[in-house]
Parts: C-alpha cells; structure tokens; sequence
C-alpha cells in the first residue's frame, strides 16, 4: 500500500511540474537560458541589421520535432551587439528541458517555417532531397538561406537557397 501512495504521490509531483514548465512561454526560457543573447527582429537588409527593440522579435512556429504539436523558435541577437546571431528551440515534447540553441545561424533574416514534404537542393552537398519535419528557415533576401532540420535528437543545416 505504501508502494502505491508514493507511486501516485510521484506522479502528481512530476505532473504539476511539467504543467509549470509548458506555463512558461519560450521567450521567458530563453532569457533564462541564453543570457548572452537577446530577443531580435531580424532584418531583410544586406548586412548587419541595426537593433530595433521597438520591432517584434522573429518568431516562427511548426512541428519540428514530429510529435504533432507546435513547436517555437526565436532569433537571437548577442546583447553585445558583436558575433554571430542564433536561434533558440522550444520544443514541446520536451517542456522541461531547456531550449535548444542553434549557434550561428545562417542568416540574419527573419525566421520562417519550412513546410513537412517540401522538396530541397543542398549546395553544400549536392543532392536533392524532401524534408521529413518542419523546418527552421533563416533567410535573407532572396539570395541566400538554410533550413534547420531535426535528426538525431540534433538540427543539421541544409543550404537550400544561395
């Protein structure tokens, strides 16, 4: 009997801490995470765009993870004002754990969603292929981007637009 008690006692404790982790927005888990890093707008001008805290920072949604639900990631631009900009991944089969960061993103563009199933080229590698997930799109300008693709727990960088 006492077996079960703490069993069902676990299990209340580990719900009531999941539900306060999702309670958090990925914007508050990134701050927390990432505090060399700050929220951006992005830019869809050649070069380094000038920080404007009055724009909306870049935020994008999708599956990303395949599990069926949304998934969020956010451009951040290093507080400094100096380096490379990345992007922060909440994943929401993992509401507990801290978002992921993908280190020099490719661009510094808004973020967008690249569509399950959409067919790309890879210019690193020459070779064509489909995406299996949504993807993390970091674009600029119409002549250059990459999307971040999820596989094998980790996000691989496909440059699909030179």
């Amino acid at each position: 009997m006492r077996i079960f008690i703490i069993l069902i006692t676990f299990s209340l404790c580990s719900a009531i801490v999941s539900a306060k982790a999702a309670a958090i927005s990925c914007e508050e888990q990134t701050k927390s995470a990432f505090p060399g890093y700050e929220l951006t707008s992005g830019s869809v001008e050649r070069g380094i765009p000038a920080h404007d805290p009055t724009k909306l920072y870049s935020k994008t949604t999708g599956d990303f993870d395949g599990d069926g639900k949304e998934d969020v990631a956010l451009l951040l631009r290093p507080t400094s004002g100096h380096g490379k900009y990345a992007i922060s991944v909440c994943l929401s089969s993992k509401p507990s754990e801290p978002p992921t960061l993908i280190q020099n993103a490719y661009t510094y563009g808004p973020l967008s969603t690249t569509p399950k199933g959409r067919e790309y080229y890879d210019f690193n590698t020459d070779k064509e292929g489909r995406y299996e997930l949504d993807g993390i799109g970091s674009y600029c300008c119409e002549c250059c981007g990459a999307t971040y693709i999820l596989r094998k727990g980790r996000f691989v960088e496909i440059i699909d637009s030179d």
